[in-house]
C-alpha cells in the first residue's frame, strides 16, 4: 500500500504540461484543412461510386449482347449444318449414278438365317 500512495504521491508533485492555446489563424487554418479533408473524400467517394456503377451497367448491357450473339451463332449452326446435310437417297441417287437392285441374296453361318451381305 505504501508503495502505491508514493506513486500517487510522486504523480500529483510531477510538473504539468502546459501547452499554449492556438492562435486563432491556427484554428482556422486546422479546421479549413479537416474540413478540406472531408470535402475532397466525399467527392473522391463519389467520383469512385459512379465509376463502378457505370461499369457494372456496361458490364450488364455487353452481357446481353453477348446472350444475343450467342444464340444468333446457335441459329447459325443450326443452319449450316441444314445445308451441309445430305439430300435423302431417293433425291441423290440419279446424282450418283446408282443402280437398283433388283435381286438380293443373303449370306450366312446358317442358311436358313436371313442374316447376311447383300451380292448383287
Amino acid at each position: 500500500m505504501a508503495f502505491a500512495f508514493a506513486l500517487t504521491a510522486h504523480r500529483a508533485y510531477a510538473p504539468r504540461h502546459t501547452s499554449q492555446p492556438l492562435a486563432p489563424g491556427w484554428r482556422r487554418l486546422y479546421g479549413a484543412l479537416a474540413l478540406g479533408l472531408v470535402v475532397g473524400l466525399g467527392v473522391f467517394y463519389l467520383v469512385q461510386t459512379n465509376a463502378v456503377a457505370t461499369k457494372g451497367y456496361e458490364i450488364k448491357t455487353l452481357q446481353g449482347e453477348l446472350d444475343t450473339l450467342r444464340q444468333a451463332s446457335r441459329r447459325l449452326e443450326v443452319q449450316a449444318a441444314e445445308l451441309q446435310n445430305l439430300k435423302p437417297p431417293s433425291q441423290s441417287s440419279s446424282d450418283q449414278q446408282f443402280v437398283a437392285v433388283t435381286h438380293i441374296e443373303y449370306l450366312g453361318s446358317n442358311p436358313n438365317s436371313n442374316v447376311g451381305v447383300a451380292v448383287r
